[in-house]
């Protein structure tokens, strides 16, 4: 078995539809391949949806039904049963490129990596999206990731792992993490000095929802995420070594738990609170911090302020979102 795709499910009925058609555009000749569907407790018709499809090749397709265990859960679970030399993990609420599994796998996964990373086209709910043949058959960069400087793509669907580096050394996903689980995931392999191959084909159409949690301004949702980043940033600060920077996943957290901050109702006790635990961890405040971390580091030093620029914050994303 070459590749296990594996993808969490949870109330995505509305997109299975358009994801399980781009599915079946991916192999063309290649059989060496399984797709790992777990249904995370879902309430709407995505069991029954995912049912019908793998019971339609039950060679290629497995269906995992379990109680709710949130993202990460899901995809420890797809882990446990795949067979896949290499493993991926699709979200279902994407699209994939047309045959573009099946191009990575024939020219781009050998002995001499662990991980490939490919590129990825960022689009609106409502844009459509060229999913023929937007492969570039280039390697940008190859070496230990480790050494890698600069931006590292924090998402995991955007990257194809070797399934035994991967077990050999105990990753997984941390349940804890309600926000962050990608990167934390990437932080630790990675810091492992595995060898990766970034390559110059779009193989995956991001599709940005407005209820996803990047756009959303619910209180509870930004409180727990905001929760899910400081416990990201307490795991990646245990990676630090001679070694091994976690200085860019470390910044990336902040800067998520900032931009959250300016959309959240926080009160001033809860503000100087995370100030405080931000301050104990030593990753407060940022040096050369941008604009938006500039206005961020003036509300925890101030919180009275908080409340004028949620207000500027919340009336801009409403004029976006008209």
């Amino acid at each position: 078995m070459k590749l296990s795709v594996i993808v969490p499910c949870y109330n995505v009925a509305q997109y299975l539809e358009g994801f399980l058609a781009c599915l079946d555009k991916q192999w063309g000749e290649h059989d060496h391949y399984e797709v790992v569907f777990v249904n995370d407790g879902s309430t709407d018709s995505t069991p029954s949806l995912l049912a019908e499809y793998v019971a339609a090749d039950t060679r290629h397709r497995v269906l995992i039904n379990q109680e709710n265990q949130g993202l990460s859960g899901a995809r420890n679970a797809g882990m446990k049963v795949a067979r896949g030399e290499w493993i991926t993990f699709p979200d279902p609420d994407d699209l994939l490129v047309d045959g573009a599994y099946g191009y990575v796998m024939e020219h781009f996964l050998d002995d001499s990596i662990d991980v490939l990373s490919f590129k990825y086209l960022s689009i609106n709910k409502n844009e459509s999206c060229n999913l023929n043949r937007l492969m570039v058959d280039s390697v940008l960069w190859e070496g230990r990731a480790s050494h890698k400087k600069g931006h590292l793509t924090p998402n995991v669907w955007s990257y194809i792992y070797r399934r035994s580096v991967v077990e050999d050394y105990h990753i997984h996903f941390s349940i804890e993490a309600t926000f962050g689980e990608d990167a934390l995931f990437n932080a630790k392999l990675f810091s492992k000095g595995v060898r990766m191959r970034m390559v110059n084909t779009i193989c995956v159409c991001y599709v940005q929802h407005r209820q996803s949690i990047c756009h959303t301004c619910d209180p509870i949702k930004l409180r727990r995420s905001v929760e899910g980043l400081l416990y990201c940033i307490e795991e990646v600060l245990k990676l630090d070594s001679p070694h091994y920077s976690v200085a860019n996943w470390v910044n990336r957290f902040v800067m998520t738990i900032f931009s959250f901050v300016l959309r959240s109702d926080m009160n001033v006790r809860e503000l100087r609170a995370m100030r405080n635990r931000l301050r104990d961890l030593k990753v407060f405040p940022l040096t050369s911090p941008h604009r938006t971390e500039r206005i961020c580091f003036k509300i925890l030093e101030h919180p009275w302020l908080h409340p004028i620029v949620r207000a500027a914050v919340r009336t801009k994303h409403s004029f976006k979102k008209g």
